[in-house]
């Protein structure tokens, strides 16, 4: 969650623009793998259901801010404005979000639902139906990036990116079963993983792997698909054993309250933004520090506020779910 607020940090990719784009190689899609770390579902709906509450009350805060601010109630702004508000609720994909509300962020939870909407499947499927599923997902890591990038984003609930990591999550399931327990392997993983890192930067291969994913590699490409397949499975690797390294009471919070911050996090930027803080501070100062000032100032801020929703009363069941904790034989 650290390195999302990075990514969407406008100072980071302003002056970082390589990295920026590195970023993107992993980190969010290492979120979308750590679901397959824990059993799949049992009751669908209430899942689905936990990730549409705050989802919609997020969208609906944002679009009423975007609507007052943005749009002039006057000169037809608004006739143009409520379809690409409805098509945004519709279709529940990055690029409708953006142009509806300003920023695409909304895209994760939809993401979310649809990729669990699959592994509900995957794990009740058996025999004919478990092998046209899984052929259909390797099908769609293969070739999906073949296609043009308007096609990809033209698609809802980030489907061509589910489709696309699914693949991998199935690998990182099974490699958490027999692996990840070993110090030698999670070691390999963080070796490997900067070494695609430096490598991805030389040669300048980015796969943006969020959101309506763009250059992605495809089986005609088959290196550099074959690259950046390794590259994501060492980068969630890497990470888990950093995680488990640096396990610590600050960092299972931050854990804790990834949701609210991923959902508040915007809201707290736009803000900064409005009120100068974050040109003055891009004017003032090196660009290092003054990303790590607005870094902390955001994240500090997003976690006050999602510490603020969290003690209301009706937060647990409408902003911030939490999921029966797992005994760990279930894993």
């Amino acid at each position: 969650i650290s390195l999302i607020l990075l990514g969407h940090n406008g100072l980071f990719s302003r002056h970082y623009g390589l990295y920026f784009s590195a970023l993107y190689n992993f980190h969010v899609a290492c979120f979308l793998l750590l679901p397959f770390l824990f059993g799949a579902p049992r009751r669908l709906g209430e899942r689905l259901r936990q990730y549409a509450r705050p989802h919609f009350l997020f969208l609906g805060l944002a679009a009423t801010a975007y609507g007052i601010l943005y749009v002039s109630w006057s000169d037809g702004q608004f006739v143009a404005w409520v379809p690409r508000l409805v098509r945004a609720v519709l279709w529940w994909s990055e690029g409708a979000y953006r142009e509806a509300v300003g920023f695409g962020f909304f895209w994760f939870l939809p993401a979310l639902a649809a990729l669990t909407t699959v592994r509900f499947l995957w794990a009740r499927s058996v025999g004919g139906p478990r092998i046209w599923l899984l052929v259909s997902l390797v099908l769609a890591h293969l070739g999906l990036g073949a296609l043009p990038a308007e096609t990809l984003a033209a698609w809802p609930l980030s489907l061509p990116l589910v489709g696309y990591l699914f693949p991998l999550g199935l690998l990182v399931a099974r490699l958490d079963q027999c692996c990840a327990d070993n110090r030698g392997f999670l070691w390999l993983a963080a070796v490997t993983w900067l070494g695609c890192f430096a490598l991805g930067l030389h040669l300048r291969s980015f796969a943006g792997l969020a959101g309506d994913p763009s250059g992605l590699p495809s089986f005609l490409e088959p290196l550099r698909l074959l690259f950046h397949d390794v590259y994501l499975l060492s980068a969630f690797f890497a990470l888990f054993g950093l995680a488990k390294i640096l396990d610590c009471r600050p960092l299972r919070y931050l854990g804790n309250a990834s949701l609210a911050l991923f959902l508040i996090h915007p809201f707290v930027w736009q803000l900064l933004q409005r009120g100068g803080i974050i040109d003055w501070l891009d004017g003032r100062f090196a660009p290092q520090p003054a990303i790590l000032a607005t870094f902390l100032l955001n994240l500090v801020f997003s976690l006050a506020v999602g510490e603020m929703l969290r003690r209301m009363p009706w937060s647990e069941k409408m902003l911030f779910p939490r999921s029966r904790r797992l005994p760990v034989a279930a894993r």
